[in-house]
């Protein structure tokens, strides 16, 4: 399959070699490359960029919720000074 102009000059071709790039840069809470490619005589190029937000696990989670419910049982089951006037 190619593509040509107005005049019938050749504009691109699939038998044109395309070179794929592929990598992660980065995933915590940042944006990394998913593809990138460009063709041999630079008629065409793109980038597929993929954007993450930085989410806690699920045992993350668990584990602060755990702190907050232990600390709220001790805050509880804390023994009540009972109040001591001078005499």
């Amino acid at each position: 399959m190619a593509a040509k102009d107005a005049a019938s000059d050749l504009i691109f071709n699939f038998s044109d070699q395309v070179a794929l790039d592929g990598g992660l840069t980065s995933a915590n809470g940042g944006s990394f490359t998913l593809l990138s490619f460009s063709t041999p005589s630079n008629v065409g190029s793109g980038n597929a960029l993929l954007v993450s937000n930085a989410v806690p696990e699920p045992a993350t989670w668990l584990m602060l919720i755990g702190g907050f419910g232990a600390v709220g049982f001790a805050l509880r089951r804390r023994q009540r000074l009972a109040p001591a006037f001078a005499t």
